[in-house]
Order: structure tokens, then sequence, then C-alpha cells
């Protein structure tokens, strides 16, 4: 036995942390502080530039203090590359989701995004090798009926200023966060798990810089207001979630 925990990579303070709590229970954490961080935006009334950057920028010094304690606890070097390609994605997702809920609202927006459910289990499959449950197959059809129906491809109920293409952006961002999950599973362990977030989170305030610039969606000086919506976000979506 002390042969194999002595094998077993260290933790960091949060994967310690969290390491105690029952998984299914981290994972519904996560998706209410998913659901909380479509709300945020939608109040702050931002851009999906605007609130993926400022998401990061304030975010990034209190993952500096995590990223440092978790270095300084695990002495293990960190990957550099995978986890700053798995930012990409997460930028992506950030600036086009950001852009989906005031086209399709916020609550049809979360639900989009969850089109992650059907494609990370594929892709960890072709990657990972990693079978999916065999309810997967059952499930699958099921949420993607939905997300067509609250896309509004039959009827027009839907509320928001452009359905379709907000279906579209929310969709996309699903993909996105799709390859930054896959990514930071392969570039991650519990004792490099802030550092490979912090790394991803500079990626993807460099993703919103660079969509948001040239089309005049970024707002570098938001209102006081608006920083207090964005700091709510850092916090509850890119911190603790």
């Amino acid at each position: 036995m002390t042969t194999e925990s002595a094998s077993l990579p260290a933790a960091g303070p949060i994967a310690a942390l969290t390491g105690r709590a029952d998984p299914r229970l981290l994972a519904a954490a996560g998706c209410l502080c998913i659901a909380l961080t479509s709300v945020l935006i939608k109040v702050s009334g931002a851009s999906g530039a605007t609130s993926a950057f400022w998401r990061c920028a304030l975010a990034l010094p209190l993952l500096a203090i995590l990223a440092f304690s978790e270095a300084r606890r695990t002495r293990k070097r960190a990957k550099i590359l995978l986890p700053l390609l798995a930012g990409l994605g997460l930028g992506l997702d950030f600036v086009l989701w950001g852009e989906a809920i005031p086209r399709v609202g916020a609550g049809v927006a979360t639900m989009l995004l969850s089109v992650q459910v059907v494609i990370v289990p594929l892709l960890a499959f072709v990657f990972l090798k990693e079978r999916p449950d065999p309810r997967f197959k059952f499930v699958a059809p099921t949420l993607i009926g939905g997300i067509v129906l609250a896309g509004g491809v039959f009827g027009s109920s839907m509320t928001g200023s452009n359905p379709v293409l907000g279906m579209v952006f929310a969709l996309a961002a699903g993909a996105g966060y799709s390859a930054y999950l896959l990514l930071l599973r392969l570039s991650s362990t519990p004792a490099t798990q802030v550092r490979s977030l912090s790394l991803a989170t500079v990626s993807a305030g460099f993703v919103s810089v660079v969509l948001g610039l040239p089309f005049g969606r970024l707002d570098l000086a938001p209102s006081l207001p608006s920083l207090g919506w964005f700091a709510a976000l850092a916090l509850v979506g890119q911190v603790v979630g």
C-alpha cells in the first residue's frame, strides 16, 4: 500500500478539497455555476467578446494565487501547450455563447450549450478510447431532438432577437467547450489542475481580443456596474465553476 500511495501524483489544494466530495455533486454544482453565468452575462448587457475578456482578466489574479500554491505543494511541472490549445476552444465558447444569449435567451442558450454532453463522450471514445455508458445511445437522440426544438427549427415562438443565429452560435460554443474539455483532460492532473486552468484562461482571453477588437465588440472601459457583473462572472464561472 505504501508503494502504491507513493506512486500516485500529489494533489493540489483545490483537487485535494474536491477529491473528498462525491463527483456527482461536483458535476451538479458545476452545472449550476454554468447556468448562473448565462444570467450574469445577460444582465451585464455586454457583448460576447467583452464578457469573455473581463471574466478571464478578473479571474486570473485569484487563479495565479491558487496556481502558485498548487505548484509549491505538488512540485510537479505542468504542461503548457495543451492547456493553451484548450483555452482556444474555451475562448471560442465564451465569445460565441455571449453572442448567443441576447439572440436566443439565457435559458435556451444554456440548454443548447449542453450539446457538449453528446460531443465530449464521442471525442473521448475516438481519442481516449473511453467507451460511453450504454445509456448514452438512448440519451443522445433525446438531447439532440430537444436542441432542434429549442432552436426554433419548428415554429416561431422563440424569444430573442435572432433565435436561429443564436442557436448556431450556442451550438458552435458547445463544440468549442467540448474541445476544451477534451484537451484539458489530456493535459491536467490533480497536481496541475489550477495551472492548466490558468493557462487556458490566458488563452481564452487572447481569443476574446482577437475576435472582439476587429469587429468593435470588445469594450475595454466598461461601466462600474458592468465590472461588478463581470467580477461575479469571473468568480462563479471561471474560478468556482
